[in-house]
């Protein structure tokens, strides 16, 4: 019994510390762990030991509640999947099938595409003034080169470097230019995202302002350190900055929210009860 508890705990142990991890990106890993737990949740409830199955069962219904509707779990941690190059649109699809059903799955890796669109699209208008100007200086450099030669050669070579370019057509953003790029090779377990984007920032300035701001979600709030301390809970930062007026309006509105209907008849019962062994 020992043994199989240990088995079915491990999962969700190595999960937890993969979530909870504080000094690198966790956002870009949720969905495989999310995938583990799920198989093998699956995988339990099919078992023939009627303890495994039972724990399966009931551990299957908390994760419907928290992961098992795309719609209740923060978009952005599925656009964080295709900011990964070592996954992008073809991991995220081949999770889906599995999380959410093969007819889903498809509807599901769209929705997270046009999220990466949109955001695009709103970081253009925040950073897009910078990449302008540096495109304007380019194409000026570009016009006095090309004033010193033929006219019929620069048409051509430009013609011919086009046609070259499968994704002159199809590439309308720096979205549609990473997503047709190959993924990098997804067995590097050393590579590190953050300094790909930070290498790749000249040919994508705009998305890796995006992919800056994505990767640093923390999946959990609670640190690993603390996760399985049998301890004294450690407060983050953010809840110790509370100053003490707010920490006894959060206690006193908590109080009032899960307080109980007072009966008259029996407060005025105990007023006079208190009352009476005052005299």
């Amino acid at each position: 019994m020992l043994v199989i508890s240990l088995k079915f705990l491990k999962v969700f142990h190595d999960a937890t510390l993969t979530f909870s991890g504080s000094l690198y990106v966790t956002s870009n890993t949720f969905l495989r762990q999310l995938y583990l737990i799920h198989t093998q949740l699956q995988a339990w409830r099919d078992s023939k030991d009627l303890f495994l199955k039972t724990m399966a069962e009931n551990m299957k219904k908390k994760y419907d509640k928290y992961w098992g509707n795309y719609e209740t779990v923060n978009p952005y941690l599925f656009v964080s999947i295709l900011l990964e190059p070592r996954h992008k649109e073809r991991f995220l699809r081949y999770c889906f099938v599995v999380l959410f059903g093969e007819f889903k799955a498809n509807e599901l890796v769209v929705k997270v595409r046009n999220n990466l669109h949109s955001l695009y699209e709103e970081y253009k208008l925040l950073y897009g003034d910078d990449v302008e100007v540096m495109d304007v200086v380019n194409d000026e450099k570009e016009l006095e080169v090309d004033n010193e030669v033929d006219a019929k050669q620069v048409f051509d070579s430009g013609y011919m470097r086009i046609l070259k370019d499968n994704t002159f057509v199809e590439c309308k953003t720096e979205v549609d230019l990473y997503l047709l790029e190959s993924c990098e090779n997804p067995e590097n377990e050393s590579f590190d995202v953050l300094d790909w984007w930070k290498i790749n920032s000249s040919k994508y300035p705009i998305l890796s302002y995006v992919a800056r701001d994505i990767l640093a979600m923390l999946v959990s709030t609670v640190a690993s350190e603390s996760a399985f301390s049998t301890g004294g809970r450690v407060l983050d930062p953010h809840r110790c900055s509370l100053s003490t007026r707010t920490v006894e309006a959060l206690i006193c509105t908590q109080n009032w929210l899960r307080s109980t209907p007072i009966n008259l008849d029996e407060a005025i019962d105990e007023i006079e009860h208190i009352e009476k062994n005052k005299m």
